[in-house]
């Protein structure tokens, strides 16, 4: 203390003013580095930290379940009288093939086949119940014997009856329609509704066999027409069955006698060729040895439909993966 008194004047004022700018100085460093801001770091995902994964789009698309619709199938059963037994043979063949049949179109006595297989889908029921068809009054009476003359459906009524039970076509196992003309006014009708002991007695009249008992007949020409009635309700595979084939539809001594009606199915055989074509299938049956009203050789005709049927089958199935 005493060497701080005897220190002169000067040497003292030099030292408080040092002191005074070092502790100024001090004071500025500490204020600097409290406003200083501290850096952020951010924390680095650990292993176990969750992270969301978005798919993309494609691969929900693939994860998600598609739903596989079966297209609908239809079959048309042409005319042809009696060598419509072919078409049992046909069915057979499809049926045994697993081809899903949802609807069937019957035209003349192709309507008779048609309705005994859609009443329950039993393909060997159909083909028993068909031959039963010989023992009836039709074969007894030998309308089907040379010269015969045009005789009522209503000669088939018991038959009708008898194997169809009367069934609805709403009863029925598949869907099933049979176009009818009207003598009266030309005007083509589809029979979708009512009983089918009544609908085929609407559906199969046609000369010369046949004459209807009310004002309805076969519409035999009415091949495009089903086509088109079976696109509108959505089928997108229509078979068509024609078992006319070529060669003679008459006996030689029974066209004489009956030349307006060969002269006829002659016509019903040029314009279904030309109208089939429609159809995204075809099945031509050659039934050229057999005449249209024969009823010797049913049996016959169920194996040449058979026989036919068991190629188309094949083809189909690989056609449409079935």
């Amino acid at each position: 203390m005493s060497l701080f008194l005897r220190a002169p004047v000067g040497l003292l004022i030099v030292l408080i003013i040092s002191l005074m700018i070092s502790g100024c100085t001090g004071l500025k460093v500490r204020k600097g580095l409290r406003e200083k801001k501290t850096p952020i770091v951010q924390k680095a995902p650990q292993e176990f930290d969750h992270v969301e994964e978005k798919k993309p789009e494609s691969l929900l698309a693939e994860s998600s379940p598609i739903e596989v619709v079966s297209p609908k199938v239809a079959v048309i059963l042409g005319p042809g009288g009696v060598k419509a037994f072919a078409h049992a043979g046909i069915l057979k063949e499809l049926v045994k093939a697993r081809i899903p049949i949802n609807t069937v179109v019957g035209i003349e006595w192709g309507s008779l086949v048609g309705a005994l297989y859609a009443k329950n889908g039993k393909i060997h029921e159909m083909e028993w119940k068909l031959y039963k068809l010989q023992k009836t009054e039709l074969s007894e009476r030998d309308l089907l014997s040379t010269g015969f003359k045009a005789t009522p459906i209503k000669v088939l009524e018991k038959y009708f009856r008898q194997n169809l039970n009367g069934v609805s076509i709403s009863q029925a196992k598949l869907e099933f329609a049979c176009p009818s003309l009207s003598i009266w006014s030309g005007t083509l009708v589809w029979q979708t509704r009512g009983q089918l002991d009544r609908v085929l007695s609407k559906c199969m009249p046609y000369p010369p066999l046949f004459r209807p008992s009310s004002p309805w007949i076969a519409a035999a020409f009415a091949v495009e027409d089903a086509i088109h009635y079976l696109k509108k309700r959505g089928h997108q595979i229509i078979i068509y069955v024609n078992i006319l084939g070529t060669g003679e539809l008459f006996n030689q001594n029974e066209l004489l006698k009956q030349y307006p009606s060969a002269l006829l199915w002659q016509e019903i055989r040029r314009f279904q060729k030309r109208t089939q074509k429609l159809a995204t299938d075809v099945i031509e049956v050659d039934t050229r040895e057999y005449k249209m009203f024969d009823f010797s050789n049913h049996t016959n005709l169920v194996g040449a439909g058979e026989l036919v049927g068991r190629r188309f089958a094949r083809k189909l199935a690989q056609k449409y993966g079935f």
